[in-house]
């Protein structure tokens, strides 16, 4: 049934804040009639003068915002809500919501969105449990008691990190498991209709039961677990659960899962090139002095996929090459076919099959960017079709701010930099009062808003004053200063030394008492004195969003080094010194960002760092379930004096630190693995101590960590390069107009006026904008900006031009695409997928 509720207004924005004075329509600020806008020519009356300056609005008449619908007694969410859920979800790639639901669902998901950090640190800390928890090889022989016994043998050592008891920890795991619980019944009340169980999810809810299963028995019957035996199953299954509550990881490893068909026809081509040459082994080699080495054909297998790693080579071919010179025929066609060859061709199917899975993932995130765009235009627009004025001013206002009401008309108007921007963005547009914004227009606002870069509207700093007399910037001179400070520091780190020469520095140099550590010291105060000049200048959200790496390399440095300095004044010690040395030392990048190559650099590894960390959360993951795997199999078999190891390589080699009678040894062992080098040996030790079946488990970590993940990694890595240096030839074509594309593709003076809009656009939303509402930009109209290539550069600059029109062609590239035809943007020589947009957005992490 529904319930008597106040007339509500066609526009969504009177459904809250009634009605405010009329006003006429806006001038269209020097705007000729394009492909792209149709501008309609106006006065600007008083109203929207002051609107436009930033003054509080004469309103007449703001009303509060009227109840909403109720529907059998609920109170409904109203369609500013919904669609800035809507706006935030376009922003991840997501279709997950609703265009209607109650009131108690929004509340849902804000307070799930609220809990994402928590739930991000309690993921990390219920996966480093591993470290402080018991191993579970020490449940029936007490730890203590066998690292005790060991202890005396200088060949031996270990991590000192306390453990706790199983049953503790089964306490503490039981917390995570009810805060993990609780996640997952908040996700369903959070999404209502939109909530789709995937098979992730089943099997993080069948992980969550064996794990409470699993602690349960742990700690009511005083047992391990109710697995027979020491092996705990809720220590193995932890990743599961974890992948279960990020979504960003369970989409990197479906696209790794979906790209292991298409390599492992590759893979099986070389195990099939591994078997010929162990067939042919056996053969060549029978009665030789290479006889041992293909004495049988597992023998033969472990002997050449050790050479397939290059481990051994050339040990391995020793004996028989002395015998015979011709025997390195053998062992040189085997490197050849299999390491140069196969090898390559490896990286070229794992290139080539992510490549088409990311390819499928740019396409499916962008097509779900716009159906959400869309579902947010159709609860803003009125009947006419159009998202007014009024609209926008109160939806711009909600969608920025962190609050999670609805902001009323009199707080989004009365708000300077929102109502000046949105009055610009009306303006660049083309747009008066009376339309309001398109479908069309408001997707290019709201692609510009999706973008990783945009953060939230920022009040506008003030760059002039970080310019000094003559145009000299104060930017320079703290370069200077840190220059000097360099030159200090390197001159008592490698003057100050012993007597001899060569020995250990010479700590009196650090002292307080010394003046050589109040010169670095005021340098410090120095550079301290700048970051905090440029927080209280920018506002904290500002300054650590606007530049993210740079900004809050230089916080944490300049900040850290302060402290670690406060603290040597109170308590002098060698290790603090050392750390100020380093943090000083630190301070060389900032130099190093003046270098050109260095900049490209540093873009290029910018770019990849949102797939360095969804792959290194990868390989996270591989390596604790191998560690933990390792910690129950092969725990506490590594030790000196173990008679299985006597007079073997791993025991001539010395190798007893690394063993997995821990976790935190497990993890070093893995990686000693993963590096490859003397791999075989560490593998043989734990052979000879269990069983040959434990090869399964060496060959099975070498093959995921460097045939698959380091490869994809190392595609990636190439990729971006090559994409990064095509968008910077792409300048030029730009410029010239000259860029040639296939039939059926953008023109290219389209796709420049296309850009330019979007830049003006970008500038507006992000950057600090003018009072004068004609000319934003450096005296510079919107005619201008719009008509001129050069309008990009001047709105934004460089670098910001860069990365905005590889997203323009990514997109261009997206589009052509999804309706089958090719596109070849300026720069582009090619119709391929645009491999290395997914290191530059959310794709990879969309919800």
């Amino acid at each position: 049934s529904l319930e008597p509720a106040p007339t509500r207004s066609l526009d969504p924005a009177l459904a809250f804040t009634g009605s405010v004075a009329s006003s006429a329509t806006l001038q269209s600020a020097g705007f000729s009639r394009t492909l792209f806008h149709r501008p309609r020519t106006g006065e600007v009356d008083g109203f929207r003068e002051e609107w436009a300056t930033g003054r509080r609005l004469p309103l007449d008449q703001v009303s509060e915002p009227v109840s909403g619908v109720f529907i059998n007694g609920i109170e409904m969410a109203g369609p500013i809500e919904l669609a800035v859920i809507w706006a935030h979800k376009a922003k991840s790639g997501s279709e997950k919501w609703v265009d209607s639901c109650p009131k108690s669902q929004i509340h849902h998901y804000y307070v799930r969105k609220t809990l994402e950090p928590v739930t991000c640190v309690l993921n990390a800390l219920y996966l480093s449990m591993a470290f402080v928890e018991e191993p579970t090889w020490c449940v029936h022989e007490h730890c203590d008691t066998f690292f005790r016994a060991n202890s005396t043998d200088p060949r031996w050592s270990h991590w000192e990190i306390p453990t706790v008891r199983h049953q503790w920890t089964s306490m503490v795991e039981i917390c995570f498991l009810f805060y993990f619980t609780f996640y997952y019944w908040l996700r369903r009340k959070s999404l209502g209709a939109a909530h789709h169980v995937s098979v992730w999810h089943c099997i993080g809810c069948v992980s969550l039961i064996f794990c409470w299963c699993d602690c349960v028995v742990a700690v009511t019957l005083d047992q391990v677990g109710f697995v027979p035996g020491s092996f705990r199953i809720s220590r193995l299954i932890r990743p599961f659960v974890f992948l279960s509550a990020s979504c960003e990881m369970r989409t990197t490893l479906n696209q790794v899962l979906r790209s292991i068909p298409r390599v492992s026809v590759v893979l099986l081509s070389l195990v099939l090139c591994l078997l010929m040459f162990v067939w042919f082994g056996i053969v060549l080699f029978c009665n030789t002095a290479e006889h041992s080495k293909f004495i049988s054909w597992s023998a033969g297998v472990a002997s050449l996929w050790v050479t397939f790693t290059t481990a051994n080579f050339p040990d391995v071919m020793i004996p028989g090459y002395r015998e015979n010179r011709s025997n390195f025929i053998f062992f040189g066609l085997y490197l050849v076919f299999s390491f140069f060859i196969m090898s390559n061709v490896l990286l070229a199917a794992v290139y080539d099959s992510f490549k088409t899975e990311l390819g499928a993932g740019v396409v499916a995130y962008y097509t779900r960017r716009r159906a959400a765009i869309a579902h947010a235009f159709d609860l803003l627009a009125n009947d006419s079709g159009r998202v007014t004025m009024k609209t926008w001013l109160v939806f711009l206002k909600t969608y920025c701010s962190n609050q999670r009401k609805v902001s009323s008309h009199r707080e989004a108007a009365n708000d300077k930099m929102n109502a000046r921007r949105s009055l610009h963005v009306f303006q660049a547009l083309g747009l008066d009062d009376s339309s309001g914004l398109s479908r069309e227009d408001f997707s290019l606002v709201m692609e510009l808003l999706c973008d990783v870069s945009f953060r939230t509207l920022q009040r506008p700093s003030r760059n002039s004053l970080r310019h000094i007399a003559g145009g000299l910037r104060w930017d320079n001179l703290v370069d200077c200063a840190i220059f000097v400070d360099l030159v200090v520091v390197f001159i008592q780190t490698t003057t100050f030394v012993s007597t001899g020469g060569g020995g250990p520095f010479d700590e009196r140099t650090m002292l307080p008492q010394n003046v050589w550590y109040w010169v670095p010291f005021s340098f410090t105060c120095l550079f301290a004195l700048d970051v905090s000049f440029d927080i209280f200048r920018q506002g904290p959200l500002t300054y650590w969003n606007s530049k993210p790496f740079q900004n809050r390399y230089d916080a944490l440095n300049v900040y850290g080094l302060l402290l670690a300095s406060v603290l040597l004044l109170t308590s002098p010690s060698t290790p603090l010194m050392k750390v100020i040395l380093l943090l000083q030392m630190c301070r060389l990048e900032r130099l190093l960002v003046h270098m050109k190559s260095v900049q490209q650099l540093g873009v290029l590894l910018t770019r990849l760092t949102p797939t360095y960390r969804q792959l290194g959360l990868l390989l996270v993951i591989v390596f604790y379930v191998f560690a933990t795997l390792g910690v129950q199999l092969f725990g506490g078999k590594i030790y000196p004096g173990n008679p299985a190891l006597s007079h073997t390589d791993f025991d001539a080699s010395d190798y007893y630190d690394f063993n997995f009678n821990d976790f935190a040894s497990a993890c070093v062992t893995l990686f000693c693995l993963m590096v490859v080098n003397n791999w075989f040996i560490l593998a043989d030790g734990f052979m000879k101590v269990t069983g040959d079946w434990a090869a399964l488990f060496f060959v099975g970590f070498f093959i995921i960590t460097n045939l698959v993940s380091l490869n994809i990694l190392m595609a990636l890595i190439i990729d971006c390069s090559a994409t990064l240096k095509n968008d910077v030839d792409a300048l030029g074509d730009l410029h010239d107009h000259t860029a040639s594309c296939v039939q059926g593709s953008v023109e290219p003076a389209v796709q420049v006026h296309q850009f330019s809009r979007r830049m003006v656009l970008h500038r507006i939303l992000m950057d600090e904008c003018a009072n004068d509402t004609s000319f934003p930009v450096r005296g510079i109209s919107y005619k201008e900006l719009l008509g001129n290539v050069e309008g990009p550069l001047l709105a934004s600059g460089t670098t910001t031009w860069l990365d905005q029109y590889s997203m323009f062609r990514s997109q261009i590239s997206t589009d052509d695409s999804q309706v089958g035809r090719p596109s070849c943007p300026p720069g582009q020589p090619n119709n391929s997928m645009r491999f290395s947009n997914a290191s530059r957005s959310r794709i990879m992490s969309a919800t």
